[in-house]
């Protein structure tokens, strides 16, 4: 891709996905407005195209239930220590089923949404009980900690 080496040259982190409650923010929205327009909120399969500072909202959707998490970056910004930080707090947050930080928690966060209470019409009790299974949950960190490229839930691109 033409000019990819200078940008990579430039870059120093994104500064965004480094906490759990952005991270987590993020993926509820996504969650709440695809349900909202009668798209699918519990996708099997998740794409994220430049993750950032960590793999959070990859990390987000794996807890709510999702299977699979492609991230595609053009710089190595993740590490496994920030991951697996940014994970156990993601895991606290969706067990206490934390309301979606609002944008007056989080300035930044856009678009704003109707209301703020966790989804629990989207992540029901069944969908949270099955997603946050202590050995599913194990098998997720174990693969945060020792990325492999045929890795089960997550698979991290960079050139």
């Amino acid at each position: 891709m033409p000019g990819v080496h200078a940008f990579r040259e430039k870059a120093k982190g994104t500064g965004g996905t480094n906490t759990a409650k952005y991270c987590y923010s993020i993926w509820l929205r996504h969650l709440v407005l695809a349900n909202k327009s009668g798209l699918n909120s519990h996708p099997k399969v998740v794409a994220e195209l430049g993750p950032g500072d960590s793999l959070g909202i990859g990390l987000a959707a794996l807890i709510s239930g999702s299977d699979k998490y492609f991230a595609f970056d053009v710089i190595e910004h993740a590490n496994t220590e920030r991951n697996l930080k940014i994970f156990d707090e993601l895991i606290e947050l969706f067990r206490e089923r934390t309301p979606i930080p609002s944008d007056k928690e989080l300035a930044e966060m856009k678009p704003a949404l109707d209301q703020y209470n966790f989804p629990i019409n989207i992540l029901d009790e069944k969908r949270l009980t099955e997603a946050l299974e202590e050995s599913r949950i194990k098998k997720i960190r174990d693969a945060i900690k020792n990325p492999q490229p045929n890795n089960e839930f997550i698979q991290y691109k960079v050139p």
